[in-house]
């Protein structure tokens, strides 16, 4: 009996438990006021639904943006309210509080958050209701607010500035562009105040429902970008015919715009902060010329191109005139020309005392210079090309607009390239570097023609033709009739190779535009060191008729490349105090080298000119002439090495004080370009000391370096007026973008372009002929300084 009572006990339980936990919570609906706000509670016992009916203002609002907004006043830590929303084509979910993390871990609490609804008016009934479900596991009630805002601002148009847009991370909002029939390009600018640093995505996408506004999706449809206090799109009709929706997202922490990331360690430029983040802005859309109109603006730089060519090609003819009949006299000039007026500053060493062997032989072998850079430019460019290009259809793939670092306010557009300003301002140097191979192979060919001096190019035959290949008959002659006894030594092969080189910058930088970014910032200045590595072994030998090895220099270059790389990796303490020890241990070889050239013997007496002659037999110096006794070719001897001395502790003293905010590739560049304008200016001027300026062939110098000084001084003043940098964060770069500065198309960083390849072709202009003056002048009364 008891066993029965036991069981019959047990059912009943179950049946009460089975009731308790299936009883369906009760539900009210509300009927709400678009615009106004509604009160209420809710608890795991109490449902609600707030109802709102669109179809009456449809009709007012064709442009309707619809927004909910919702609160909570307190919660329960286990039980947050849920709120659902049902549109056309999904279901809106979310909870309140939303509990986010800082950059720190720490929790930020939403208490209130607002959406956008993907509305279609007169598409269906769906479209014209708004019905809101509330609920809660809490026992006890708790309190929300619950508000519809309906108002016709949701598109906007060309010309049109939207103010004081607000966004948070709980808080997305969108807007829709509707093309107009003459619209093609339009610019969709964004911009913040300054001092707000809160992170957004920027998103571009079809003006379809429905549309991705949360963190966790907004990157999976169109374009985007991150943004701190700027951010830019430039679109064309052919991408969006349809129009199209512009996303904004507040990150919930500043990571992916703040963060500045090396090899081992990642920094947040921003302190962690609880306060809920939010964004301020102003939303505007430009319309932008379209590629019809490209024609001018790229026309007009040619102009400037041609014009350049065709003063320094007058200039050129000019003089080339006067040195062909100064070249046709008799009038030679001696040492006792030169030696009015001796001073301290005086050289006793002259070309001749350097020789070591054939003219011909070491011109020949100067070839290797152009050879070499030759190879070596096809070899990296081919790589470079179809990396960036990868780039760039990882970027239409990926629709992510943090892969390229363009200022985005002045990036015009021609079909698959999204930058083609800045690509096509690089052919200056292309179109100058084929100019100078010009100008080059001019002169050459004029100067092995013969002189009417009895004792020049005797024994000198034309090489046969048949022993010329097919390459040497497209590629320029270096070896051939010379006067190999007068002038300065020309090395026609290093001018070679530096006409190439300014190619070949050309063709990099144009690369590396296509999409520049972290990782392939070196293809913009490579060959801008070799330019400047090239300008000082092509002073150096035009008074020493000593080989420098193209294999060492190129050798060394590489060094150089990889040490800017490892700068940039390890941009810390112990690397720049390692590299300012190894880079005045080069400078004082260097040093020792340029003291003892042309003094140092060996046990036989023969003077040693090559560097590990110079390091063998630097403690058992004997003087080769008795005239180096003197305490002016002492004087002279210690002129360069203290120049460069002084000019390398300025450098690298401004390496870490005055150029400390700029990468290590800049700081670098700059030390070479320093080295090498330096160089040049103090040839020039024992040029001038040496009373070597003659029958007023200084005039051209005088022309070319006025050019070359004033384009210099033009374009670092471009360079310094940087429009994106790929040092910072994608976003910290769109920062410095600013809008076009000539003709809508062009920025700084294209006019830098400009005026620094015709600075380049001036200088090379300078260099081709800076010794013009000493062409009838012998080996024997030239100095060596």
């Amino acid at each position: 009996m008891f066993q029965i009572k036991l069981i019959v006990a047990s059912i009943s339980f179950l049946l009460i438990f089975y009731q308790v936990s299936c009883k369906k919570p009760n539900i009210d609906v509300i009927t709400g006021t678009v615009n106004e706000t509604t009160y209420s509670s809710v608890s795991s016992t109490l449902q609600k639904i707030v109802y709102y009916d669109l179809k009456n203002i449809s009709y007012i609002f064709t442009e309707a943006n619809v927004r909910i907004k919702v609160d909570v006043s307190d919660f329960d830590d286990k039980c947050p309210v849920l709120f659902s929303v049902r549109e056309q084509k999904e279901i809106l979910s979310w909870e309140l509080p939303i509990i986010q993390k800082d950059s720190r871990n720490n929790p930020i609490y939403y208490y209130s958050t607002q959406r956008t609804l993907c509305t279609e008016f007169g598409v269906d009934d769906i479209g014209n209701e708004v019905q809101i479900e509330i609920s809660t596991c809490s026992s006890t009630l708790i309190d929300f607010t619950v508000s519809v805002h309906v108002s016709n601002d949701i598109v906007v148009r060309v010309g049109e500035n939207r103010k004081d847009i607000i966004v948070s991370p709980v808080s997305p909002v969108y807007y829709r562009y509707d093309p107009l029939p003459n619209a093609d390009s339009v610019l969709v600018v964004v911009s913040a105040p300054v001092d707000d640093d809160t992170c957004v995505i920027f998103s571009v996408q079809q003006p379809h429902c429905p549309v991705l506004d949360q963190e966790a999706n907004v990157q999976f449809q169109g374009f985007w970008q991150t943004m701190t206090t700027q951010g830019s799109i430039l679109l064309r009709q052919g991408q969006y015919p349809d129009g199209f929706f512009l996303v904004f997202v507040a990150l919930t922490n500043g990571e992916r715009c703040d963060r500045v990331s090396n090899i081992y360690e990642t920094i947040s430029r921003q302190p962690p902060s609880n306060n809920v983040r939010t964004k301020n802005f102003k939303l505007s859309i430009e319309s932008v010329i379209e590629p019809e109109d490209y024609i001018t603006p790229v026309l007009i730089p040619l102009g400037f191109i041609f014009g350049l060519i065709l003063i320094i090609f007058v200039v050129f003819s000019i003089f080339q005139n006067a040195l062909q009949r100064l070249k046709d006299t008799d009038e030679v000039y001696l040492i006792s020309d030169l030696s009015n007026g001796k001073s301290i500053f005086h050289s006793c060493l002259c070309l001749d005392d350097l020789k070591e062997t054939d003219l011909d032989v070491l011109k020949r072998r100067s070839n290797s210079y152009y050879w070499s850079i030759l190879t070596i430019g096809i070899f990296y460019c081919v790589p470079v090309i179809q990396l960036i290009s990868n780039y760039l259809k990882v970027l239409y793939r990926t629709g992510d607009y943090d892969l390229c670092y363009y200022n985005y306010r002045c990036a015009r557009p021609l079909g698959y390239i999204m930058d083609f300003n800045h690509i096509y301002s690089n052919i200056g140097y292309v179109l100058f570097g084929f100019t100078f191979l010009l100008f080059v192979n001019f002169r050459q060919r004029s100067l092995t023609k013969g002189y009417s001096s009895p004792d020049l190019n005797e024994n000198m035959e034309d090489p046969p033709v048949h022993n010329i290949g097919i390459v040497r008959r497209i590629l320029p002659r270096i070896f051939g009739k010379s006067a190999n006894d007068y002038g300065a030594l020309q090395s026609f092969g290093l001018y070679y190779a530096l006409g190439i080189a300014l190619i070949l910058e050309g063709v990099l930088s144009a690369a590396y535009h296509i999409c520049p970014n972290q990782s392939n910032f070196q293809f913009d200045t490579s060959f801008m060191y070799v330019i400047a590595v090239l300008g000082i072994v092509k002073v150096y030998q035009f008074r020493h008729p000593v080989y420098l090895s193209a294999n060492i220099t190129f050798i060394s270059l590489a060094f150089v490349a990889a040490s800017s790389v490892f700068g940039l990796l390890f941009n810390n303490l112990i690397f720049k105090i390692c590299f300012s020890v190894l880079y005045c241990i080069g400078m004082m070889s260097l040093l020792i080298y340029l003291y003892h050239i042309g003094f140092s013997t060996d046990e036989n007496g023969v003077l040693i000119t090559s560097w590990v002659g110079i390091f063998k037999g630097v403690f058992r110096i004997k003087t080769t002439y008795s005239k180096t006794n003197s305490s002016s070719s002492v004087f002279g001897r210690m002129l360069l090495p203290v120049i460069v001395i002084l000019l390398n502790v300025t450098l690298i003293a401004m390496q870490w004080t005055v150029m400390i905010n700029s990468n290590f590739a800049t700081q670098l560049l700059a030390i070479f370009v320093a080295n090498f304008a330096l160089y040049t200016f103090y040839y020039a001027t024992m040029k001038l000391i040496h009373g070597e300026y003659r029958w007023k062939l200084w005039i051209q110098l005088v022309v070319y370096g006025t050019l070359s000084i004033g384009l210099w001084v033009l374009s670092l003043n471009y360079f310094g007026q940087a429009q994106s940098s790929w040092e910072d964060s994608p976003a910290e770069s769109r920062r410095l973008n600013d809008d076009c500065v000539l003709f809508s198309f062009y920025d700084n960083h294209d006019l830098w372009h400009f005026a620094s390849s015709g600075a380049l072709l001036t200088s090379f202009m300078l260099l081709l002929t800076i010794d013009d003056d000493l062409i009838t002048t012998k080996h024997g009364s030239i100095p060596v300084f």
